[in-house]
């Protein structure tokens, strides 16, 4: 841990990267009733956070793409399937109370073709095959939490 003196505020930052790997094992990937195929798909996560830590301002940031892979399906293979940002910033003014803002912003690719087929039982999907088009989700929330003490008799 680092530490910064902003405005004669004593900081504290931190850069915290991760990475996942996952195997799994899909028995139906395109979902169809009859025709299964199987296959293994490989999932690598990568995860970057910046967390900021001072006496009035905590502040965050964090940042997560994945990609999956598959073995015999190569052509399923997406390089780009995910992107997640989120964010957060804590303003900090009695003991114990504060407000927090947070933000998600969600990024997803259109799939490929063979993936956006209905699932089976899906009645209204069955014989049509769907598309899913990029899509992008933000998400703005505040939140205020204001400690209450306990009554001690």
């Amino acid at each position: 841990m680092t530490s910064l003196s902003l405005l004669s505020y004593p900081v504290s930052a931190e850069v915290i990267p991760s990475v996942t790997l996952k195997e799994q094992f899909d028995s139906n990937i395109f979902q169809e009733e009859t025709d299964e195929e199987s296959d293994f798909i490989t999932v690598i996560m990568a995860d970057l956070e910046l967390t900021r830590q001072g006496n009035r301002l905590d502040s965050s940031i964090r940042y997560e793409a994945q990609m999956e892979t598959f073995l015999d399906h190569k052509d399923l293979n997406d390089w780009n399937l995910y992107q997640d940002f989120d964010g957060s910033l804590i303003l900090k003014w009695q003991k114990g109370a504060r407000l927090e803002l947070l933000e998600n912003l969600s990024y997803t690719p259109e799939q490929a073709e063979s993936l956006g087929q209905s699932s089976v039982g899906d009645v209204l999907g069955e014989g049509i095959q769907t598309f899913r088009y990029n899509s992008v989700r933000n998400v703005f929330g505040i939140r205020f939490l204001q400690p209450v003490t306990p009554i001690i008799t």
